[in-house]
């Protein structure tokens, strides 16, 4: 299980950062952030609001081992698909290269360094958020559904029906937040939703056993929570780096909040839960989106519309003060 579960995640980082940073170079600046928020939405919607659904009911009539090649396949169906999709967008840059005016020859010492992007201080912020966020991912999902049917003693379907939430939510909250963000600012977004996020999943660990009100929960944790992985992993990096570091900008969080957030605190949360309860790992998923939101105070603002009006208001400033 521990060699399957590191294939996928090999897999996983490779398609990640190279989709975002295609997507940042095909993306108009000022809907980066909608644009980016829904490639990433439909990953919580089939993944963990569908996917719990389906997943748990697939297991009580096929078990659990033939669950892992059914949902494979869609996988393999999207990576046909793919191979012929992003060849068309190859060529598009290719043929842009060919019409472009000549560029100085870049040679292997000009060429950026793979770890180039830790130069930017939001790469580095994004790394560190990585770590938390990671292991509120992870240690949520890995203790969820047996804190529910082991604390609050519900049944494997219910359980599965009340975790959906905490993906349909998330389905909503990779469109709204990022949006959002346009608006408001990365780092205004990023301080407020983390904060939110973080109380909702201690809501979830001191709730009864309703469980409406912990779909309810859930609804809005996940709504608050995910919507925040676009920002920090591919809005506040990508805006930050020049457009050749987009895929480091993004791989290098991605793979430190990895090791980290999700290899270690799982580990780290499993001994707290034999230790002193299956509550405790709730805790900590709790805390860390909401230590997230501190370090989120110290980010360089990118968002590209309130750039613009900060620079409009500073002009605005400049010509009042001329005019006096």
């Amino acid at each position: 299980m521990l060699a399957v579960r590191a294939l996928l995640g090999l897999g996983e980082g490779g398609v990640f950062s190279s989709s975002v940073a295609t997507l940042a170079e095909e993306s108009t600046p000022s809907r980066n952030g909608f644009n980016l928020g829904a490639h990433q939405a439909v990953f919580p919607l089939l993944g963990i609001g569908l996917g719990a659904i389906i997943a748990t009911q697939l297991e009580q009539v096929v078990g659990w081992r033939p669950v892992f090649f059914i949902v494979g396949i869609p996988g393999l169906i999207l990576s046909i698909i793919l191979a012929f999709v992003m060849k068309g967008s190859q060529q598009k840059r290719q043929i842009a290269k060919e019409e472009a005016p000549e560029e100085p020859v870049v040679t292997e010492k000009s060429k950026p360094h793979i770890f180039a992007a830790l130069k930017y201080h939001n790469v580095v912020l994004s790394s560190l958020i990585s770590i938390l966020y990671m292991n509120w991912l992870f240690v949520f999902s890995a203790f969820a559904t047996l804190f529910l049917t082991e604390v609050r003693h519900l049944s494997l379907s219910q359980a599965g029906v009340v975790i959906s939430a905490w993906g349909f939510g998330g389905f909503v909250g990779m469109l709204l937040v990022p949006a959002l963000s346009d608006y408001m600012g990365r780092k205004p977004a990023m301080l407020v939703f983390t904060v939110l996020n973080g109380l909702f999943t201690l809501w979830f660990a001191l709730a009864g056993t309703n469980q409406t009100l912990l779909f309810v929960i859930l609804l809005f944790g996940g709504i608050f929570g995910w919507g925040c992985y676009p920002v920090y992993l591919s809005l506040c990096t990508t805006e930050s780096v020049p457009r050749e570091l987009s895929g480091s900008a993004v791989g290098i969080p991605t793979a430190v909040g990895e090791i980290f957030g999700a290899v270690l605190m799982p580990v780290i949360a499993g001994a707290l839960a034999d230790k002193f309860g299956l509550s405790y790992p709730m805790f900590l998923a709790a805390a860390a989106p909401i230590i997230a939101g501190v370090v989120a105070l110290f980010y360089i603002e990118t968002a590209p519309k309130v750039l613009a009006r900060k620079a409009a208001q500073e002009a605005v400033d400049v010509s009042t003060v001329l005019a006096e």
